[in-house]
């Protein structure tokens, strides 16, 4: 075998190989100095070895390509049944993205230092029906944190499998994200009012009609659900009879089986809605792409309404034109769908409750966020729902504080604690 010009290094490779003759004869495993030396060797070596059989009994991350890797942990975390199959497939997806843009083909090719300025550099992907594409714009903070998170598990995992004796990414830090990067705002009583009127006799929206989509923002400003715990819901999830709904813990954040109270209004309209449904299929079709087009469209339509119905008194109309009554994004933040979960939490602050009684992990961790959330504080974790039902008189009567009128227009009552309805 061809070695290097040098006679000293030459014999210096003579060396090595009769140490891992050595190994392989007594069946001992190389030590981390002699791992570390077979990391470094050029490729066209490693390759002799292995058909010497010198690197046979152990694994050596170098003789494989960072993709096979990568491969091989995706299904171990599969097979492990500790992660779903799709949060392994996230992990797999951001190391494999950020292996590549670095240009990094072998183990031996990872640098911290490239890893971290490669993924400081990486842009928001956007999922559509066509395929992913490209938004260029820059990743948030606990975008660029997960990233850097899901190659340290990688790397954790080829020295745990003994496919390498060091992990070169060991040092790196996530970085602390404090500031909400896409802060929401819960909706006001009086938007609510206005935005559900309006939707009532609109037109289909997303193959949904307007008593439809009335039901579903109705339905998830009562539950606080997040918009693909409401997908996955089945008319056999609905307990009409009990007035609860249940989420698998498949479907939940927590991955936590949860069971949630209904107000018997909001259960007569879904159990007379989902009437013709078969007990496995989905109660509301809620979009998986387009879901916040929809919700804006709906509420800058509902603003354009109520601009338009003041046009007889200028006064009146420029009032209307300047404020931020159902404006899509203000300094507050901004409305989406899951601004409605913040809803569910503004009406159970506004009724009362404890925000302790909510959900211990909705409880921030420092004040200054639960004073910028303390008007839109959400349901985090579905589970105590069902506390909140039996707890006290109070807890009973939150939900029974927003209904929708015989005519299907929602309406909720300007009487809550502290609560004080914006003059239209």
């Amino acid at each position: 075998m061809a070695a290097f010009p040098e006679k000293r290094e030459s014999m210096g490779l003579a060396d090595r190989i009769e140490s891992l003759i050595a190994c392989q004869v007594s069946g001992q495993q190389p030590g981390p100095e002699m791992q570390q030396w077979i990391d470094r060797l050029p490729t066209r070596f490693k390759e002799k070895f292995r058909k010497w059989g010198l690197l046979e009994g152990f694994r050596v991350a170098a003789t494989k390509s960072l993709p096979s890797h990568l491969g091989d942990w995706r299904r171990s975390q599969v097979a492990k049944g500790v992660d779903e199959k799709k949060q392994a497939e996230l992990q797999y997806s951001r190391a494999m993205r950020a292996f590549s843009a670095c240009e990094f083909n072998y183990w031996q090719d990872i640098q911290a230092s490239k890893l971290l300025q490669t993924v400081n550099g990486l842009t928001k992907l956007q999922r559509k029906k066509e395929g992913v594409t490209d938004t260029g714009k820059p990743l948030s903070p606990r975008s660029k944190s997960h990233y850097l998170e899901a190659c340290k598990q990688f790397a954790n995992w080829m020295v745990m499998d003994k496919r390498t004796s060091s992990n070169p990414i060991s040092h790196l830090k996530m970085t602390t994200v404090i500031e909400t990067q896409n802060p929401r705002r819960p909706l006001t009583l009086n938007e609510i009012n206005v935005l559900m009127a309006h939707i009532i006799n609109s037109k289909q929206l997303r193959f949904m009609s307007g008593y439809e989509r009335v039901l579903l923002y109705q339905f998830a400003m009562e539950t606080g659900l997040r918009a693909n715990e409401i997908r996955t819901l089945t008319r056999k999830c609905f307990d009409f009879e009990n007035l609860k709904v249940r989420v698998t813990r498949k479907h939940t954040k927590n991955k936590k089986e949860a069971t949630l109270p209904l107000k018997p209004e909001t259960a007569k309209a879904i159990q007379e809605f989902s009437k013709y449904k078969t007990p496995t299929a989905c109660v509301f079709k809620v979009p998986k792409h387009g879901l916040s087009k929809m919700i804006h469209q709906d509420i800058e339509n509902a603003r354009n309404t109520w601009i338009a119905d003041a046009a007889e008194n200028p006064k009146e109309y420029r009032r209307r034109t300047e404020s931020d009554f159902l404006l899509v994004q203000t300094d507050e933040g901004k409305l989406d769908f899951h601004s409605l979960r913040h809803t569910f939490g503004s009406l159970l602050a506004a009724s009362g409750v404890s925000r302790r009684m909510v959900s211990p992990s909705a409880m921030p961790p420092r004040r200054e966020s639960a004073e910028r959330r303390s008007n839109a504080k959400p349901a985090a974790a579905v589970s105590p729902s069902t506390r909140l039902a039996g707890q006290s008189e109070k807890s009973n009567t939150i939900c029974s504080r927003c209904h929708v009128s015989s005519a299907g227009v929602w309406s909720v009552a300007t009487t809550l604690a502290g609560t004080k309805a914006v003059p239209l």
